[in-house]
């Protein structure tokens, strides 16, 4: 990957409040270290959305997360603009979600089949149920709820997930529909595929009456991951011993997620990888433990490394694996795709997976590794397209031609 060279695309990561926020300190050491091409005092963009808020010294923040995703998507993207959406008031009790983040992009989203769920989704003003004598309120947000208020960046990595089945088909289907929306707007969404293997949040599995349980049970996707309508990204290493040059393994500090979505069917531009898949290498599992109707949504769709990210983080550097490095890495991968577009007055690519399975080549296959989960071994990554590491890990250079010859 080439670094940046103009100002002519836009990144967005996303962020959740209390807990995320970056300290300014760190990023310059990594600046000053590793991304010496990021001047010193370089700051994202601010996008405070329900209350939003920055505060590395609050007691509740962890700036690990926000950290190692805007050291490098700054570094690899810079001069390209990186907006932190910071999604989301002080208040732990009560926190932002996916569609309040939705919301303050498009107003429309709001009202969409009924609005967000006040059971699960944040509520504004942001007013609690029950408060007791000398509670600290400060920090909640007292505003209206953010929406259609905040611009779209070309890009937008987010790294947090659930499990699917933590929600109503209804739940995430609503929300799938939206980010299908802003593909079709022109926006190309990421989301970290998950680093629990088959397993959901927490190593959670599926257990006969549906609930979530620990240990054996069936596998139990993540979403966002599992709708078709964003790029779910898994995650690869260096074979121990190896070279940045040589073909990369599955993650092996974590196993990263991938399977077959319970909610949602296959796309179109899918079918042909699923079917081959499902030709050369059925899985040894029955309907007990997975979907195995060989017509559901697959994830992840690619890979990106995911390992030993070296990131500062409260003065000191530590390796950071995990999905969320493997997102706003293929992210930044597509806004410098975005600035060659923009540099001879072609748009944004927006939704990228119908083009990337018409063209495995511009991927490195991923053949080695799994990942396990639920009390197996989980899939096998193999030839082709796998629920491990999906197409494999991008060429940047064909992958960046591929889309230059598109409108």
């Amino acid at each position: 990957m080439p670094e940046g060279s103009t100002n002519w695309s836009s990144y967005g990561i996303v962020e959740f409040s209390p807990i995320q926020n970056y300290k300014q300190s760190d990023l310059d050491l990594f600046y000053s270290t590793y991304g010496t091409n990021v001047p010193v005092g370089t700051t994202p963009t601010f996008a405070a959305i329900d209350g939003g808020f920055y505060d590395p010294s609050s007691p509740e923040a962890d700036p690990s997360e926000s950290d190692l995703d805007l050291e490098y998507a700054t570094s690899l993207v810079y001069p390209q603009s990186v907006t932190l959406y910071q999604v989301g008031d002080a208040s732990a009790g009560d926190p932002a979600t996916n569609n309040n983040f939705l919301d303050a992009l498009d107003a429309s989203y709001c009202t969409y089949k009924g609005g967000d769920d006040p059971d699960f989704d944040a509520r504004y003003p942001d007013i609690p149920d029950y408060t007791y004598p000398g509670q600290n309120l400060t920090g909640y947000y007292n505003g209206t709820a953010n929406c259609g208020t905040v611009p779209t960046t070309s890009v937008i990595s987010v790294s947090y997930g659930s499990s699917e089945n933590d929600r109503s088909l209804f739940y995430q289907s609503r929300q799938c529909d939206e980010y299908m929306k802003l593909g079709l707007m022109g926006i190309s969404v990421i989301f970290s595929a998950g680093d629990s293997g088959v397993a959901g949040i927490r190593g959670q599995c599926i257990g006969p009456t549906g609930a979530p349980v620990n240990g054996a049970g069936r596998f139990n996707p993540m979403y966002p991951g599992t709708c078709p309508w964003v790029t779910s990204v898994g995650g690869t290493a260096i074979k121990p011993g190896g070279s940045v040059h040589d073909r990369e393994i599955a993650t092996t500090a974590y196993s990263t997620a991938g399977g077959f979505s319970n909610y949602f069917s296959a796309p179109d531009y899918q079918k042909a990888a699923l079917a081959s898949y499902f030709a050369k290498h059925v899985p040894p599992y029955n309907s007990s433990v997975y979907n195995t109707s060989q017509i559901s949504r697959g994830f992840p769709d690619v890979s990106f490394n995911g390992q030993d990210y070296a990131t500062a983080i409260n003065g000191q550097f530590f390796p950071i694996s995990g999905t969320s490095a493997s997102a706003p890495g293929f992210g930044a991968l597509v806004t410098l795709i975005n600035e060659e577009r923009a540099k001879v007055g072609k748009k944004s690519v927006g939704f990228l997976n119908p083009v990337m399975y018409r063209h495995p080549e511009a991927f490195r296959d991923v053949i080695e590794g799994n990942n396990p989960g639920c009390g197996t071994g989980g899939f096998e990554a193999v030839e082709g397209w796998d629920p491990v590491t999906g197409l494999g890990t991008p060429k940047y250079g064909k992958l960046r031609d591929i889309f230059m010859t598109l409108p």
